[in-house]
């Protein structure tokens, strides 16, 4: 609030305690890809180059298709060359009808050419899900190439059924190689 009263506001680094998070979609592809290049373009030029957010929460999607979100995850991002290298420690994932499973780590590349998931670990007792490749194209449809691998994962933490308890139906684990397209 006290930009142009005491000169430019130009921070290298912005700490933030807390953040919780609404994003919406539905737009025409040119308003979300106008929108999500102003964001982008508001940064450029100017020196903020790091994002720390201690307790980050955001939520997207309209429907129980696409409704997903992260909560209470270690948010860290860092500018270089263009492109925001984004670290995600602890809290909860949670896609459509999967989760919630615990973020062990993520470690994700953001530019104009998409998200690049150069690493995202995810837990659920003793099971992981380990993810890695590429999500770009049209915001309002993404495009995925995604590729991972499950390990002694528990089968009821991936789906979930508005007051059905899934472990009465089934039970047990997966093992074995993801790939979402």
């Amino acid at each position: 609030f006290l930009t142009g009263v005491v000169g430019d506001w130009k921070p290298a680094a912005v700490t933030i305690e807390k953040a919780d998070f609404l994003l919406k979609a539905g737009g025409r592809q040119s308003e979300m890809e106008a929108a999500f290049s102003g964001v982008l373009e508001s940064l450029e030029g100017s020196s903020l180059d790091r994002i720390k957010i201690a307790d980050l929460s955001c939520e997207w999607g309209y429907s129980k298709l696409t409704f997903g979100g992260v909560y209470n995850t270690r948010f860290e991002a860092s500018l270089k060359d263009g492109r925001w290298k984004v670290l995600l420690n602890g809290g909860f994932l949670r896609q459509n009808w999967i989760g919630p499973l615990e973020i062990e780590q993520g470690v994700l590349s953001i530019g104009q050419s998409g998200v690049e998931v150069e690493s995202l670990v995810l837990k659920s007792g003793e099971g992981r899900l380990d993810l890695e490749g590429m999500v770009r194209g049209p915001l309002e449809m993404p495009e995925f190439d995604l590729k991972g691998r499950f390990t002694g994962f528990p089968v009821e933490k991936m789906f979930e059924i508005d007051q059905v308890q899934e472990n009465r139906f089934i039970e047990g684990t997966v093992s074995g190689d993801l790939v979402i397209n």
